[in-house]
């Protein structure tokens, strides 16, 4: 079985990258602990000066901050019933600049995991840290073209990447994943 999985990276080309997070009415963070407390109805943005404004903001969690026109391109894809999405309400990001507006917040309540033996992590108390060496096993890959791995980290499928390419979205970069069958124990 031949699967192609890509890893989601910032835009290749992109200046030094400036990351936002989505944080409640009180600009305190969604994502302090990986997910909201409480399934958020909006959230608000408040990009620092610099920030590029593209289809893909880039974030330091697991969440997605895209762009109306992504949104709309992803509606072809079969994305993982485990992301939500809310409106972002955007401040400007100057005081003589129009605020950012379209934008939406996902985020995966669901991490997949589908490390293979062979990738090379850094694990705590059994918990997977970080990830040095990427391989994925291709037994353990969900069938949608966006999903949440292990750890936080977001995987799409050549179909989105296909899409994001014919559609010139901007802030997706994409690194190849290696992918092999899990090993047999001998009987």
């Amino acid at each position: 079985m031949t699967r192609k999985l890509y890893m989601l990276i910032p835009s290749p080309g992109s200046r030094i990258p400036q990351y936002v997070s989505a944080v409640d009415a009180h600009g305190k963070t969604l994502f302090e602990n990986l997910l909201p407390s409480k399934k958020p109805s909006h959230a608000y943005l408040h990009p620092p000066s610099g920030v590029e404004v593209l289809d893909r903001l880039l974030t330091s969690g697991n969440e997605f901050i895209l762009s109306k026109r992504a949104s709309q391109v992803l509606a072809n894809c079969d994305i993982d019933p485990a992301i939500a999405r809310c409106p972002i309400i955007a401040l400007p990001l100057s005081r003589d600049q129009a605020p950012i507006s379209g934008y939406k917040l996902w985020y995966s309540e669901l991490n997949h995991d589908i490390l293979h033996e062979y990738a090379l992590t850094r694990k705590f108390k059994g918990r997977v840290l970080s990830v040095f060496e990427w391989v994925a096993a291709i037994e353990r890959i969900p069938n949608y073209d966006l999903f949440l791995g292990l750890p936080n980290q977001w995987f799409v499928s050549e179909r989105f990447v296909d899409l994001a390419f014919e559609n010139r979205l901007s802030g997706f970069g994409f690194a190849l994943v290696p992918c092999f069958q899990a090993m047999r124990a001998e009987p």
